[in-house]
């Protein structure tokens, strides 16, 4: 990954895949060397799933039920922001 980011010097976005149950500190080793994109979907989808499982489950109404999982998928997301730098920024 050190050799790609210094062979195309950041002209080349690089991009993580398969990050399940990574360490932090791969991450963060992962981002001094170069990577720009860390896709962390399913960390985030499968919180939002639980909450919209138990939510339907315990009857309630469908938009507090979305309401709920989008909360939880922000809370996910706002820690891997937080994690990678990203929060604050545009």
């Amino acid at each position: 990954m050190k050799d790609l980011h210094s062979r195309f010097k950041g002209k080349v976005p690089l991009c993580l895949h398969g990050t399940d149950d990574l360490p932090d500190a791969l991450f963060q080793e992962c981002i001094t060397n170069g990577i720009s994109k860390i896709n962390v979907n399913s960390w985030a989808r499968e919180p939002y799933l639980e909450v919209v499982k138990a939510g339907l489950n315990a009857g309630k109404p469908y938009p507090e039920v979305i309401e709920d999982s989008t909360e939880a998928f922000a809370k996910v997301c706002g820690t891997f922001m937080d994690m990678f730098g990203s929060s604050g920024k545009v």
